[in-house]
């Protein structure tokens, strides 16, 4: 399908008098050219497969006629049309010439140069202006999130770009390895109009495990001309805004049984095989926001509660890290959580501004704290934002230390240190149509001092 983009030429050769700034030119002009040249737009963006179309200006620097040769210099596959390559230029006078410039398909959109040449005949001189062009995909996934419906249900939200100028019509899916493949409402193509943007809600087919980290591949088929693909880590860890916080009493009972995280064999770590049945350590872990706080709420069974409160590090506790700049060459924060002779213990580089309740139950502890989003070191979050975030609970018993992890935490192997809580409004997630916010389109980079805003698939 080739594309064409609107420019009126009014004319082919037009003799004219008047002069182009330095900045319409972009020229190598050589001492002594009889001929000046410059290019209207000076700079491109196009697509694959799209004719664009762009006017060289040729000036007549001397006093006699110009017999007046054009050439282009393209990448491979390039094709360059001129509506005319030889003419006359009178003296002192100028020329307009259309030239469509034919994008191949290409699947490189690193930028690329196309230069013109303008020389009279009998001069050995010339002028040369280059062209820089940008070459864009037709849609462009600007970022792959997790995010939930109002039931709590995991989605993924699909924000897109359309590049050209015409509406398209697409279908798009994310596809995890071993796992649930996520896709439109409808069977039927959606339509993107020309130069819009719009973010899609995808449902999954199959079940989605909320605490493991998904290798995800996004593709995007434009009806009729081919697919963009983009790949990355995705996971499903909610947590829900609340309109009033919890009590932080260490009773979970306020918190409601949405969004529970069931952290199981696949996270247990030390000790694996004097684990004495769910009895000896279990635990889950609910998160809720609000705009000052993330809190977490775990509930953890363990038939022997073992912590002096002196070495709290050496005994039972909740430890949750998150990422960023810790003590010495360590490359995340953290915080520890104890609960000691009935009184709650703190401990780490994430303490300011919590506040903290732990309590003993018939099966084991309870563990409910507020973080500031300032502490974690994010100063903005929103809807959909992502916090990475990683649980330890550690167990200490006759039969030797085990624990239970949500993901690995700073020490951890690279791309498995953090999962990512997805802050999620209780509103139905419905597909949006607008133009890409500024904080879409560095989707997966936070800025220092805020959430991330997607998790980009590179």
């Amino acid at each position: 399908m080739r594309r064409t983009t609107p420019l009126v030429v009014a004319f082919l050769v037009l003799c004219c008098t008047c002069q182009w700034s330095a900045a319409q030119r972009r020229g190598r002009r050589s001492a002594g050219a009889a001929v000046e040249l410059a290019i209207s737009p000076t700079a491109l963006e196009v697509v694959p497969k799209q004719v664009a179309q762009v006017v060289l200006q040729v000036r007549n620097m001397s006093a006699s006629n110009g017999n007046v040769s054009l050439s282009a210099t393209a990448p491979p596959g390039w094709r360059v049309q001129f509506e005319q390559q030889q003419f006359i230029v009178q003296p002192y006078q100028s020329a307009q010439i259309a030239v469509l410039i034919d994008v191949p398909d290409v699947t490189d959109y690193s930028p690329v140069i196309v230069s013109f040449r303008a020389v009279a005949r009998g001069s050995r001189v010339g002028d040369v202006v280059d062209l820089p062009v940008a070459v864009l995909k037709p849609v462009e996934i600007v970022s792959v999130l997790p995010a939930f419906d109002a039931g709590g249900n995991p989605l993924v939200a699909l924000s897109l770009k359309n590049n050209l100028s015409l509406a398209l019509r697409l279908t798009a899916q994310v596809r995890c390895t071993d796992g649930p493949t996520f896709r439109l409402p409808t069977q039927a193509p959606v339509a993107l109009r020309a130069r819009g943007a719009v973010t899609l809600p995808l449902e999954p087919a199959g079940q989605v495990d909320p605490v493991r980290l998904y290798e995800a591949e996004a593709r995007v088929t434009i009806e009729g001309d081919g697919s963009v693909v983009v790949n990355g880590p995705l996971n499903f860890t909610p947590g829900f805004c609340v309109a009033a916080p919890p009590t932080i009493d260490g009773d979970l009972s306020d918190w409601g049984e949405r969004g529970t995280l069931k952290l199981r064999d696949q996270w247990r770590v030390l000790g694996r095989a004097d684990l004495n049945g769910d009895s000896d350590l279990l635990a889950t872990a609910r998160f809720r926001w609000d705009r000052q706080n993330l809190y977490v709420g775990i509930d953890v069974t363990d038939n022997e509660h073992l912590q002096d409160g002196a070495q709290a590090a050496r005994g039972d506790y909740v430890s949750i890290a998150t990422a960023g700049s810790g003590k010495g060459t360590q490359t995340g924060r953290a915080l520890l959580l104890a609960l000691a002779d009935g009184k709650p213990v703190t401990g780490g580089d994430l303490t300011r501004g919590i506040e903290f309740a732990a309590k003993q139950t018939e099966i084991g502890v309870t563990y409910e704290v507020a973080i500031p989003f300032t502490t974690l070191g994010l100063t903005k979050v929103t809807d959909r934002s992502l916090v990475p975030l990683a649980l330890t609970v550690n167990d200490v018993d006759k039969t030797g230390q085990k624990a239970i992890r949500y993901f690995e935490g700073p020490k951890g192997k690279p791309g498995a240190q953090y999962g990512f809580v997805t802050l999620t409004a209780s509103t139905t997630f419905q597909a949006i149509e607008g133009e890409v916010l500024e904080e879409d389109k560095g989707a997966g980079k936070a800025k220092e001092g805020e959430a991330v805003q997607g998790e980009t698939l590179e």
